[in-house]
């Protein structure tokens, strides 16, 4: 092979691979989507990949009326990794500092529920720690990140007491636009709560995506879904929005809350809060020792001290093994 044709083939490579690096993922058809918005976030970088040395999972534990649980004990706990029994190393409470991003549904099919979710805004404060930092996005056709990482709530009720209602709702862009602005967060402990009827209709991402940031991020997602009764949904979107916040929630390992009746909307952000305060980590060193990079499903159960009632223990759904 003559050098010349070395070097035509080296840069017909090259370009080959250039295109393909930055060539825009495919969507459906063009006209159900808007145009990309120049203005929206990258991809956000894997950040949940783990040293298969040890694991560390942060672990909430509710009662049967969703209340949280303190004083469990390893011997309280099962973790299964792709359904094979771990064994447990240790099992601590933890009430550390949170990094919360608040993601507000100001559509126009939030309008009737605006008042009741700046309400459920203000009763999550209540329970808030002084070290705590804050985001603030807003969306309808569009997410806007309102504030930044802050401590001042004050100044977080500010921008949600402005909020009115109007327009589509670009929900799966918001939480993209949500993962991107967590890479900024200072405290180990993400969480993301999300207010909203999940009823997406102008969202450059889609649900695929979604879940595939959610998975690869280190982000539990609580979500509140404020839903119209059943016989006045009237479209495709607003019937499928209870079952698609709860499913990425739980993929999270978080808690999707659906109201029956806005008017429990405070208490239900009052319980999160406190939840938040009451959850466990747990770390154990995995039987299976392979730095492969590929996705481990977890399982975790819990076991209740006699005369407790049932119990149930959420974390994520799995995590991607290190690659070294």
């Amino acid at each position: 092979m003559s050098n010349r044709f070395k070097q035509s083939l080296l840069r017909t490579l090259a370009l080959l691979t250039a295109t393909l690096i930055s060539a825009t993922p495919p969507f459906l058809a063009a006209q159900q989507f808007p145009a990309p918005d120049p203005g929206l976030p990258p991809r956000p970088a894997i950040a949940f990949r783990v040293d298969v040395e040890l694991v560390l999972l942060p672990v909430s534990v509710t009662d049967e009326r969703y209340r949280a649980v303190s004083g469990l004990g390893r011997e309280n706990f099962e973790v299964y990794e792709d359904k094979v029994r771990q064994e447990i190393a240790s099992v601590n409470e933890v009430d550390a500092p949170v990094s919360v991003g608040l993601v507000f549904d100001g559509s126009g099919s939030m309008a009737d529920n605006i008042e009741l979710c700046k309400r459920a805004v203000r009763a999550f404060f209540q329970h808030a720690n002084p070290e705590d930092e804050y985001f603030l996005i807003e969306f309808n056709g569009r997410p806007h990140l309102l504030v930044g990482f802050t401590s001042q709530t004050d100044r977080i009720m500010g921008f949600v007491g402005a909020a009115r209602g109007g327009g589509s709702t670009a929900f799966y862009d918001a939480i993209y636009l949500a993962l991107a602005q967590m890479e900024e967060a200072r405290h180990s402990r993400k969480i993301l709560l999300v207010l909203s009827d999940g009823a997406d209709n102008h969202s450059r991402y889609s649900l695929k995506d979604v879940r595939n940031a959610l998975r690869e991020s280190d982000v539990q997602l609580y979500t509140i879904g404020v839903f119209q009764p059943l016989p006045y949904r009237s479209t495709m979107e607003q019937q499928h929005g209870p079952a698609l916040m709860a499913n990425l929630a739980e993929l999270s390992g978080g808690h999707g809350f659906e109201l029956h009746n806005p008017y429990d909307l405070p208490d239900v952000t009052g319980t999160i809060s406190r939840e938040l305060r009451t959850q466990y980590e747990i770390s154990y060193h995995p039987s299976n020792r392979e730095h492969n990079g590929r996705w481990r499903k977890l399982r975790i159960k819990v076991k209740a001290p006699p005369p407790a009632p049932r119990l149930r223990a959420r974390t994520r759904s799995g995590y991607y093994a290190s690659s070294l």
